[in-house]
């Protein structure tokens, strides 16, 4: 989660006392390096670029950020038309007449920050729901009534945070919970798209970092392709999600687009070293397949999301030839968050897991066959009859998608995890898995952790 926090530090400027009591959840290294970056000069030169720059160069993983806005200058800067991209949480002081205002003046600083409310939802379109006021006067006459106008006007509701207990903290983990910890898959995949415009935006480093041509035949794709097919992703995630709305069904064109340039895509004739990537391409092309045969996929929640973006990203992009890139990359945090809590890999209980799921999957799958359900017709229109004998999950869920009755209790969204995961314990590397789990590349070990974990 990263959260804008508007402040002018009337009281003198003790930035970690303010921040010790307004987030206490945050690590006191954490606090004391952000609270002496944003009292030095630099911080009020920021613009959003250099600012994340700053971020990724802390020895820091935390689930939030915060980034501290004390002046109306730094507010254009860091929020601007792509604010909605660039937070998923906005805090709001309410009296900022400690020269917060130097661009633009409001009639009334004491006021201030219900302007910068009305600033933010009129000209960046932030999500009111999302944007909250951390102020000393919740509760005061003139906050209830702003509160009161922005309920007249069909906002969702605003809440007035005091600056203690914890208050805000508690604020922005209960939104990063709502809707499946959708906030959170939203920000891995934005950081995500981030990081590989960056890659591509470097003559030096973007064709090596088209990973997917590596599942292409001659005709390779540009980088002027891959850009706008990113932008369309991007385009299809929404910016949120109404309370308590099928995170699945909403969706659906989001995962439809990350799929799309799997058509022309051929797993088997990848031509790369990397195994891992291999099995996650089997996962992307029968992402696209299924989606484009009408498969049932909207059981597909913030989990199985967050996995398929991961995978999305690690098979269409890699950071050079020949650089290692076993660790998990920046917005790959926020993606095994969205996933669950990992469970420490019980490799007996991971197997009766799978084998479980497989049979469960194989009983449905007889089932279909012995009531001689037929595919569609092939191309060249001879009948293609549903197979016996399957090895795997993602043959059981081609040969069921295929079928003219699908039947009740399978999931097509569990197959697209569990089978990179079976994948992993059928190959060669099974040696690695059961017996040497810690020479497993950090990325899969994370991802393992929560496709194999019985309890999620």
């Amino acid at each position: 989660m990263r959260v804008l926090w508007v402040e002018d530090f009337g009281d003198g400027g003790d930035y970690e006392a303010l921040l010790k009591e307004v987030f206490k959840d945050i690590p006191q290294p954490h606090r004391s390096a952000l609270a002496e970056y944003v009292d030095s000069i630099d911080s009020r030169q920021q613009d959003y670029g250099k600012w994340r720059k700053w971020y990724r160069d802390q020895p820091w993983l935390e689930a939030l950020e915060i980034d501290i806005c004390c002046s109306d200058a730094e507010f254009e800067a860091l929020t601007g038309q792509s604010a909605t991209d660039h937070y998923d949480a906005v805090l709001l002081d309410v009296n900022l007449e400690n020269d917060f205002f130097q661009l633009s003046r409001p009639y009334n600083s004491r006021e201030g920050g219900f302007w910068l409310y009305n600033k933010l939802i009129a000209q960046s379109g932030f999500p009111p729901g999302r944007i909250a006021l951390l102020t000393a006067h919740t509760g005061e006459e003139h906050v209830k009534k702003f509160q009161e106008d922005c309920f007249r006007n069909n906002h969702e509701p605003l809440k007035g945070l005091p600056k203690s207990s914890n208050s805000a903290a508690k604020w922005v983990e209960e939104l990063s919970c709502s809707n499946d910890h959708f906030l959170l898959l939203r920000r891995g995949f934005l950081d995500g798209a981030t990081f590989v415009g960056e890659l591509l935006n470097d003559p030096e480093k973007k064709d090596a970092a088209i990973h997917f041509n590596r599942f292409l035949g001659v005709k390779k794709a540009s980088d002027n392709e891959v850009k706008s097919h990113l932008n369309k992703i991007k385009d299809a995630m929404p910016d949120r999600l109404q309370e308590k709305e099928a995170v699945g069904e909403r969706l659906r064109n989001f995962r439809g687009a990350l799929g799309e340039l799997w058509e022309r895509a051929s797993p088997g004739n990848y031509q790369g070293s990397d195994e891992y990537i291999q099995q996650l391409g089997w996962v992307m092309k029968s992402l696209r397949n299924w989606s484009t045969h009408q498969a049932p996929l909207d059981d597909c929640g913030t989990a199985h999301m967050a996995f398929l973006v991961m995978a999305y990203f690690r098979t269409s992009f890699q950071m050079g030839d020949g650089m290692r890139d076993d660790e998990l990359r920046p917005y790959e945090h926020h993606l095994v968050r969205a996933m669950g809590n990992p469970g420490l890999i019980n490799h007996e209980a991971a197997s009766q897991f799978l084998n479980e799921r497989y049979r469960r999957a194989r009983s449905l799958l007889d089932q279909v066959v012995r009531e001689g359900q037929r595919s569609r017709m092939s191309r060249d229109n001879d009948p293609i009859f549903l197979k016996g004998e399957v090895r795997n999950f993602g043959q059981i869920a081609n040969e069921l998608e295929l079928a003219e009755r699908r039947p009740e209790g399978f999931s097509f969204a569990d197959a697209l995890g569990l089978m990179f995961a079976n994948s992993i314990q059928c190959t060669r590397k099974a040696r690695e898995f059961r017996n040497e789990w810690g020479t497993l590349p950090a990325w899969v070990k994370a991802v393992l952790e929560r496709l194999l974990n019985p309890a999620q």
